[in-house]
């Protein structure tokens, strides 16, 4: 037996994400979000900007959530979640996409999503005037995808290292960096969802 064919006996692909039907199925799927994403730009642009924030939020939620939860197994070096740590850590992986989409939306469809973005700034109320700008509103946003997209690539780099390694427990380094994490995930949720949410 050839060492191509032992190492692919070791390491054989998942059968449902390599069947060829799935994959087109997927990607067909795919084809006609764009596409129909296309025709609601066109044809009612405002429900299109809030679909893409919508979707944006959910795969953000859903990849932060699995992040904290992979911080708070870090934090507290618990043992009995590693039989199934790949998963988080997938969907985890995920926060880009989500970071993308809620990019989009905030960046070039705030006119459709939010009615203040239409009021010149001597019109609004003096404590609302700095808060309530585009360029500090688009300042925020950027440091809240960046600070995520930054940390959990970090996190699941140090994450894949220590089980790369073998080793029992996770380190100091580890521990303090994912509990870092956490507390910059609570400042910057809280802030995102004030502005990509309430100000509805």
């Amino acid at each position: 037996m050839s060492a191509g064919s032992r190492e692919s006996d070791m390491n054989p692909p998942h059968p449902r994400l390599a069947h060829p039907s799935l994959r087109d199925a997927l990607l067909k799927v795919a084809g006609l979000g764009v596409v129909s994403g296309i025709a609601g730009f066109f044809v009612m642009p405002e429900r299109l900007w809030a679909n893409i924030l919508l979707a944006g939020f959910f795969t953000l939620t859903v990849s932060l959530g699995a992040a904290v939860f992979l911080a708070i197994q870090f934090a507290v070096d618990a043992s009995w979640s590693r039989g199934f740590q790949r998963v988080p850590e997938s969907l985890a992986a995920g926060v880009k996409v989500g970071a993308t989409l809620v990019f989009l939306a905030v960046a070039f469809g705030a006119h459709s999503l939010y009615g203040w973005a239409h009021v010149e700034g001597a019109h609004l109320p003096h404590s609302q005037q700095l808060w309530l700008s585009r360029p500090f509103q688009l300042a925020r946003l950027v440091v809240c995808i960046g600070v995520w997209a930054m940390m959990i690539s970090a996190l699941l780099g140090r994450a894949r290292d220590e089980r790369r390694l073998c080793r029992e427990g996770f380190p100091g380094p580890l521990r303090g960096f994912a509990a870092a994490f956490l507390a910059a995930f609570a400042v910057t949720f809280t802030l995102a969802g004030m502005d990509w949410i309430m100000a509805l």
